[in-house]
């Protein structure tokens, strides 16, 4: 096999000349300018930074939430913006997952219903979507809080319930977007252990968000947002 050919089956996600405007008012704010990134299938990168420097926007568009304004992504060698809306919704729903700051539950659905959520999406069996739900809360150490809604768990068991969830459809990459944001640092170290635990379990490519350089340097390389651009190795 090639260098090419090979270099290719170990990429996950590459990103070209992204850029992503917001209008405000009679203004434009660019905040993303430019963006060059390419991804090793099975790698943990953080990108840190201050807030407002983009990181999150970033994230949002590197996972097809939020289309740029230029440049393309290309995850598993499909230019996921190329493509019709639909099919674009079903790559993130199969093969993406997401973690984020606020944990986003729905708070009149229990916790193994929450989980459960990308599977019903995907309209897979609901027998099996359950009993995999099951099974991941049982790994993040929730076994026990199956029927408990969100306001019945602390601030870190709803981010290991998002954590589940995350991963209920097995993807093949996992945006987290400052998954300890919200809790306290010893709640947050647990998290983080929970993260790259799985991540290395499961061969997932993990993509994390953070301020904090003691969390970043948990992954294998790290990446600076700055003003919309990335820099690093």
């Amino acid at each position: 096999m090639s260098n090419g050919a090979s270099n290719a089956s170990r990429e996950i996600l590459r990103a070209r000349g992204l850029r992503k405007n917001y209008r405000m008012g009679s203004t434009s704010l660019e905040v993303l300018k430019g963006i060059e990134l390419t991804v090793a299938r099975g790698e943990r990168l953080a990108v840190v930074g201050a807030s407002g420097a983009g990181k999150s926007t970033l994230l949002h568009v590197l996972g097809g939430l939020d289309r740029p304004t230029g440049g393309s992504v290309w995850f598993d060698g499909v230019s996921i913006y190329d493509q019709p809306l639909g099919e674009l919704n079903r790559l993130r729903n199969r093969k993406v997952g997401f973690v984020f700051q606020a944990y986003q539950l729905l708070p009149e659905l229990d916790a193994a219903e929450n989980v459960s959520l990308p599977g019903w999406v995907s309209r897979q069996s609901g027998h099996q979507v359950r009993r995999r739900a099951e099974e991941l809360l049982a790994s993040v150490g929730l076994g026990d809080r199956l029927r408990h809604r969100p306001a019945e768990l602390s601030g870190g068991e709803q981010q290991r319930v998002a954590i589940a969830r995350a991963l209920v459809n097995e993807p093949e990459i996992l945006f987290a977007d400052e998954p300890t944001g919200n809790l306290d640092s010893a709640t947050g170290a647990a998290v983080i252990e929970l993260l790259l635990r799985l991540q290395r379990e499961r061969g997932m490519t993990l993509i994390l968000v953070t301020h904090e350089m003691d969390i970043a340097r948990h992954c294998q390389r790290v990446l600076e947002m700055r003003d919309g651009v990335l820099s690093g190795h």
